[in-house]
């Protein structure tokens, strides 16, 4: 008996445990974001920039307004600890991990590595920005 309650708990808890893994739908992280941090390097020069996520196909679409174009999609690394979203924005390496704030809306916190032997990894905010755009980003389309 205990052998088969084991194993109707491990096919019945397995389905979600993959789902867990995927996070998500893409749909979910479309939108206009604010994002501040620091460019990669050590000199790590601040960026305030403003992005937009669209969804296509199994993947996010990135445009910003100054650093050009870039995409992510769900790392298909099952490594503990491992950033869900990995990518690109321009020439830079993304790795993001996301959340949800209080009123569920996803909030990204990436490394951005500009090379393989960058040793200072750029750190990047992003966050739903639905409002008058900034100033430093009045020119975006």
């Amino acid at each position: 008996m205990k052998t088969l309650l084991t194993t109707l708990m491990l096919a019945t808890s397995l389905p979600l445990s993959v789902a867990a893994q995927e996070g998500p739908p893409p749909g979910y992280f479309a939108g206009t974001y604010e994002m501040v941090g620091r460019e990669p390097g050590a000199t790590g020069k601040p960026l305030a920039d403003w992005l937009r996520i669209e969804t296509k196909d199994d993947h996010l679409q990135l445009k910003t307004c100054r650093r050009g174009d870039g995409r992510l999609a769900m790392n298909p690394s099952g490594r503990e600890g491992a950033a869900p979203l990995v990518g690109n924005l321009g020439d830079w390496s993304l790795s993001c991990h996301f959340t949800n704030d209080s009123n569920n809306y996803p909030r990204l916190t990436c490394f951005a590595v500009a090379d393989d032997s960058e040793r200072t990894p750029g750190l990047l905010a992003l966050w739903p920005a639905d409002w008058e755009r900034p100033t430093h980003a009045a020119d975006c389309s």
